[in-house]
């Protein structure tokens, strides 16, 4: 049955399938997802010396894959004799990130900046279903699914700054240790299987000096190293995440945001069997109310956003469920 479905999303991705028993995955997204992070997560606080427990509860779930061109995959052509089959797709992911982070006090040599640290390990758990087939076939059914800790995401130092109070900006550099399961050609995977830097940066204005309205962009640059066992290095991305969130009470928050990534340059290295002139496009755009039961010290957020115009993705609906302790 690996066979069978490796084939059939090598005909979904129009790539060839040739006799090699273990194939690299042309889908290669990256370790960013826009739309994850929340919009106040890098506004730099009043008070430092603080700890922070941030627990996100993710669910996803998509029906539909947009291939190299953008268009929706909905069938295959196997031919004159039995014509083009539908094909039905269901996907379900769960992803539940503890954030462990640390913003020191001012330090005066870094200008007055304070520090963020974090480190996030995911539990991940993904369910798959795939049907094919029509009248002049049986239906082919696969389905798999997989669970357990995935990859690990580390920030060992953001810079956060504030100006004439009515700017924050930030700074930073992370990354994406390989922890999660990974093996070639395997189809319940639940780690990328290679290690992913990043550099971003977040800019907040806020209109009023109490902060009650926020308005936020953030740029950030991504590069990875080779996958697992290949000689494949996936292409380098450019995220852009923006929004607004605005206080309607002293503790109740809504929000709009988005957010795109954009490979930038082509996936490299001798395992790469597939075109690479066409590069991959991810966007999204959520809304999100956000509430403190127990001001500055208890946060509870609730988001939900959806993927839109993608190449090389599939499109999906999340929900995001975000619980916030400040110790």
């Amino acid at each position: 049955m690996k066979q069978i479905c490796s084939f059939l999303f090598a005909l979904l991705l129009s790539i060839p399938v040739f006799s090699q028993d273990k194939l690299v995955s042309p889908i290669q997204s990256g370790a960013y997802i826009p739309g994850i992070m929340n919009i106040r997560d890098y506004e730099n606080p009043h008070e430092g010396n603080l700890w922070m427990l941030d627990n996100d509860f993710i669910f996803a779930n998509s029906k539909a894959f947009n291939d190299k061109h953008g268009t929706y995959v909905n069938e295959i052509d196997l031919g004159e004799t039995i014509g083009k089959v539908p094909i039905d797709t269901n996907v379900d992911a769960f992803f539940n990130r503890l954030s462990i982070k640390y913003i020191t006090n001012p330090i005066d040599f870094l200008g007055g900046a304070k520090m963020l640290f974090s480190t996030t390990p995911m539990y991940v758990s993904n369910n798959i279903f795939l049907r094919v087939g029509n009248s002049l076939t049986e239906d082919l059914t696969y389905s798999e699914s997989g669970g357990g800790f995935g990859d690990l995401a580390v920030i060992p130092f953001n810079l956060l700054y504030s100006f004439n109070e009515i700017w924050d900006f930030s700074i930073g550099y992370s990354f994406v240790a390989p922890t999660g399961k990974f093996e070639v050609g395997a189809d319940n995977n639940i780690g990328a299987g290679y290690w992913s830097h990043i550099v971003q940066a977040v800019g907040y204005y806020f209109p009023y000096r109490d902060k009650t309205l926020a308005i936020m962009i953030s740029p950030s640059y991504e590069f990875h190293g080779l996958i697992k066992d290949t000689d494949v290095r996936p292409g380098d991305r450019f995220n852009v995440e923006y929004g607004a969130s605005q206080y309607i009470s002293e503790n109740f928050e809504v929000y709009l945001q988005g957010g795109h990534t954009m490979q930038i340059t082509d996936d490299e290295g001798e395992d790469v069997y597939w075109d690479t002139s066409y590069y991959d496009r991810l966007n999204n755009f959520g809304v999100g109310v956000g509430y403190w039961p127990i001001p500055f010290k208890f946060y509870l957020n609730a988001k939900w956003y959806e993927t839109y115009s993608n190449r090389q993705h599939f499109d999906a609906d999340f929900f995001q469920l975000q619980l916030l302790y400040i110790l």
